[in-house]
């Protein structure tokens, strides 16, 4: 019965989320105002559909199709769940932010009708659906995305870039959120660009999980030699209760 319930609900924010997308691609809404809280591994996209379990927490979802082609995506409480091309469309380079339940146990099903592309998840809170300010550019040709994904309590938390022999790695962004038992000041520090490391001075919160701090480059931000690392560290906080620390960008 609660499966039930729980694709019914699914079934209305999802009728819901067609028509802001259609009003968003036609009629070009306001920017969705969202707090991003998680973010869910990259999804790779091609013309089998593929799926991936949502991550994190938050009455929003936001979409960032980063690649040259449409995507049609789906959602639903279902393991098994599957896209078709009959689907929810996301042009290419596009976001956008929706509604969802504030629950566990949520997937994400996408496909395309030729060719590949990268879906990138996140939630988070927010209350104004439709189109969303993409979290940067696409990335070049002949590069490789990566991901840097840090979580942890009271010990320092890192995101790391990985360095590669003959290439160089770009940062082009990171998220880091969380909580602690109480409100305290900490530090954020970006290392291995050129130029040098650049260092915030940011506040875990008390209680309530939200974004710490969030930033994106364009361009994409340089490490200071090939085959070097740059890494995204939230400082030690004993206070700390849940800290996430995500970093996205490229070898080339």
């Amino acid at each position: 019965m609660l499966n039930r319930f729980a694709a019914a609900a699914a079934a209305i924010t999802l009728g819901i989320a067609r028509a802001l997308l259609t009003l968003a691609l036609v009629a070009g809404p306001s920017i969705a105002q969202v707090q991003l809280i998680s973010q869910t591994a990259p999804l790779a996209v091609g013309t089998a559909s593929a799926n991936i379990a949502i991550a994190g927490a938050g009455n929003m979802l936001v979409l960032f199709n980063d690649g040259p082609v449409e995507l049609f995506w789906n959602v639903a409480p279902l393991s098994t769940l599957a896209a078709t091309t009959s689907n929810f469309p996301l042009p290419a380079n596009a976001c956008f932010a929706l509604p969802i339940a504030d629950a566990a146990g949520l997937y994400i099903a996408a496909i395309t009708a030729a060719g590949s592309t990268t879906l990138r998840v996140s939630r988070g809170q927010g209350s104004l659906a439709g189109a969303y300010n993409c979290p940067g550019p696409s990335f070049p040709g002949s590069t490789t995305p990566i991901e840097g994904l840090g979580s942890g309590t009271t010990a320092a938390v890192v995101g790391t870039l990985a360095g590669v022999a003959n290439k160089t790695t770009y940062i082009c962004g990171y998220n880091v959120s969380g909580y602690g038992s109480a409100a305290a000041p900490t530090t954020l520090t970006i290392s291995g660009l050129l130029g040098g490391s650049q260092v915030s001075q940011v506040n875990v919160p008390a209680t309530n999980p939200t974004t710490i701090a969030q930033q994106n480059f364009n361009p994409c931000l340089p490490a200071s030699a090939t085959n070097t690392a740059i890494v995204a560290t939230l400082a030690a906080d004993a206070t700390g209760t849940a800290i996430n620390v995500n970093a996205w960008g490229y070898q080339q």
